[in-house]
């Protein structure tokens, strides 16, 4: 297999001409690579997260990239990836505080803010405006707010899902990839992506970022997927 891509949590594998092998590394990795610590088992269970949260938009409509997994590894349909990531939040929180200080920490927002990044390590996934990659010639009017619009339905969606299993979404990260005339969705959906929170506790990689163990962080992940499996 070509390697195609490989980043701090996973490597992109070419299977054929339709599909790619996503295998999910046992790394925890926060501050842009300053903070590592590999974990056993790390891997499989964000496999496990994104299988499962992929399948559950499948069956509401929402097109991504999964087939199948085994243990780590994921087959995946192979698309163009989007040079951008997405997110919608829910509350305040992160980067919204610094930019937007007049928000109080925690609050629930009153209705999810969608934001643009452009990805780059380098730049550190620089937020931009919503005309700057028609701009820059990467969307159309009409393919931005499709995305747009099909990102806040998958939070909605998900949001939904974590509130019957008592958790709140804070916020996700979301990537893109076309394929043919169609956009779906790609990369991963873990907690090392969106945050969740229960009873004012994290269970998502803020957990590593503020301290704790890397073992200490996967537990947190695997009782947070076993709350979601039990609503399903």
């Amino acid at each position: 297999m070509d390697l195609l891509y490989e980043g701090k949590s996973k490597r992109v594998y070419k299977l054929d001409e339709d599909k790619v092998l996503l295998e999910f590394k046992d790394t925890f990795s926060a501050f842009d690579g300053e903070k590592i610590e590999t974990v056993n088992g790390k891997g499989e269970v964000n496999a496990i997260f994104t299988e499962v949260l992929m399948r559950y938009l499948n069956e509401r409509g929402i097109p991504t990239q999964f087939v199948s997994r085994d243990s780590n590894k994921i087959i995946a349909l192979r698309s163009e990836p989007l040079p951008l990531e997405f997110i919608v939040r829910n509350y305040a929180f992160g980067s919204l505080l610094k930019r937007m200080p007049l928000f109080k920490k925690g609050e629930k927002l009153k209705k999810p803010i969608f934001e643009i990044h452009f990805k780059s390590d380098e730049l550190h996934d620089p937020l931009l405006s919503y005309d700057d990659p028609i701009a820059a010639g990467l969307l159309s009017e009409e393919e931005l707010k499709h995305l747009r619009d099909l990102s806040l339905r998958i939070n909605d969606i998900l949001r939904e899902l974590f509130e019957r299993a008592g958790y709140e979404l804070v916020d996700l990260k979301l990537e893109f990839g076309k394929r043919g005339d169609e956009f779906i969705l790609i990369d991963e959906l873990s907690p090392d992506v969106f945050r969740a929170w229960k009873d004012g506790s994290s269970y998502d990689k803020d957990l590593f970022r503020k301290g704790k163990s890397g073992r200490e962080t996967l537990d947190a992940y695997k009782v947070l997927l076993n709350d979601l499996i039990k609503v399903l």
